[in-house]
């Protein structure tokens, strides 16, 4: 499992959320590509997908995609091969 740190409250927020904006502005194309479900809860909301084999995305990465660009309250990533599920923090 990977742990994806929030930004929010951290000395560095803003340039932390400047960095995550422009690697998701790199990769936002593979959104629909990646990502099969999404499963909104209290506090959270669950996304499952797989990333095709050519693509070396990191958990960082697929927390991006799922929280469009955002991750402020951070994410863990749990793969199962290719496939993962994403677990975005939402306050």
């Amino acid at each position: 499992m990977g742990d994806v740190p929030g930004w929010a409250f951290t000395t560095d927020e803003s340039a932390e959320s400047t960095r995550r904006r422009v690697r998701y502005d790199e990769i936002k194309h593979l959104r629909d590509d990646v990502i099969q479900g999404r499963n909104p809860m209290h506090g959270m909301t669950r996304y499952t997908g797989c990333a095709p084999e050519s693509l070396d995305l990191t958990d960082l990465d697929i927390a991006l995609l799922c929280d469009d660009g955002n991750t402020c309250f951070g994410a863990t990533v749990n793969w199962s091969g290719r496939c993962f599920r994403c677990t975005i923090f939402t306050d």
